[in-house]
């Protein structure tokens, strides 16, 4: 643990995780260098030159050609945001391996693996990873990754810190799995609700995962943590009417209109529902990936992972949404049209219990 402010090369660090990454950093008196290609909000902040004697450094690059012009630098710590070819982390861990203290990558629950689980199983940092052929398969994001972090862990044996988020929300989020609910409860009306309202349901806000990051950095930490949330059980019902109790007093919003129609998984996949990105957070309970909704925290919060509260969230994530502007387009979550078909089809025999 060291109270003197760390050194830290950020590779990525404009688009979601990163930017809050730089706040968190900033926040706490670190002095931060970026890594990127500058393709990414280059202008986020304030097109800085490199310079020391700036708060945030950047020096544009490619990690596949470019790693070359970090030579002669020292840091305390890399934090790798966007790694995800094996072989470009592996490149990257061996360019840095004797000029970085110690490397922090930013995996995924998605490398535990799921078959075979028994029933109701839940995930912990023990937990069996999935299979790792070489070379991956193209494509498969779950191999890619374990590829990744064995990568990480051979090069730096104890010097690496390993992070393994499930569902990361909050503003700046470019997937719009968590900002589906808030965009879709604000316009109000009748809502499909996917499988139990008694499910439930687990994501972290992208701060709290920063913050959390930037505090095992200062305590020098190494080992692997899973980045999930929140830090009680919430179920999806319990979600739901939050964001509409939320919203419900905002202009902007009919949420007081909402009106959750539950439907079953079986019901949901029989109309052709897929799961997790049409549907976000909802992944059938009788499949074996139901368990990436129930990652173990114990460890992370007895490692002083702090999560705010939910209404923080929403309001933040509601705030940034109206934010785009009424013509965004959404990348997840079911289409209106779609939704209006399914409900016209609704029957009270195929509602959830």
């Amino acid at each position: 643990m060291t109270d003197e402010p760390l050194k830290l090369l950020i590779l990525g660090g404009t688009v979601f995780l990163g930017r809050h990454l730089v706040a968190s950093a900033l926040q706490a008196g670190h002095q931060i260098t970026l890594f990127n290609r500058g393709k990414s909000n280059p202008s986020v902040y304030g097109n800085r030159l490199p310079s020391a004697g700036h708060a945030v450094e950047q020096i544009v690059g490619d990690r596949q050609a470019d790693l070359d012009r970090l030579k002669g630098r020292h840091f305390d710590a890399v934090i790798d945001t966007c790694g995800y070819n094996p072989a470009d982390v592996e490149k990257s861990c061996l360019a840095l391996e004797n000029s970085v203290e110690r490397y922090i990558f930013i995996s995924s629950i998605s490398v535990y693996r799921t078959h075979g689980l028994p029933s109701g199983a839940s995930l912990s940092e023990a937990s069996p990873l999935v299979a790792q052929p070489v070379p991956p398969e193209e494509g498969n994001y779950a191999t890619e990754k374990a590829l990744c972090e064995t990568a990480v862990s051979k090069i730096f044996a104890g010097r690496a810190l390993i992070l393994r988020p499930g569902l990361i929300v909050g503003p700046y989020d470019p997937t719009d799995r968590f900002t589906y609910w808030i965009r879709r409860i604000r316009r109000g009306g009748k809502v499909l609700a996917p499988g139990s309202p008694a499910r439930p349901v687990q994501f972290i806000d992208a701060r709290d995962l920063s913050d959390f990051i930037i505090t095992l950095a200062q305590a020098g930490e190494s080992g692997i943590f899973n980045g999930v949330g929140p830090d009680k059980p919430l179920t999806m019902q319990e979600l739901l009417l939050s964001i509409k109790d939320r919203l419900a007093n905002t202009s902007e919003s009919l949420s007081h209109t909402s009106e959750f129609t539950w439907m079953t998984d079986q019901a949901l996949l029989q109309m052709d529902v897929a799961p997790w990105m049409e549907m976000p957070l909802w992944l059938p309970e009788a499949d074996e990936t139901a368990a990436m909704l129930r990652v173990s925290t114990e460890k992370s919060l007895a490692a002083a992972l702090k999560i705010r509260p939910l209404i923080d969230t929403i309001d933040d994530t509601n705030t940034f949404d109206l934010g785009r502007g009424s013509g965004y387009e959404a990348k997840a979550g079911l289409s209106s049209e779609k939704e209006t078909n399914i409900l016209s089809s609704f029957t009270p025999g195929i509602q959830a219990k």
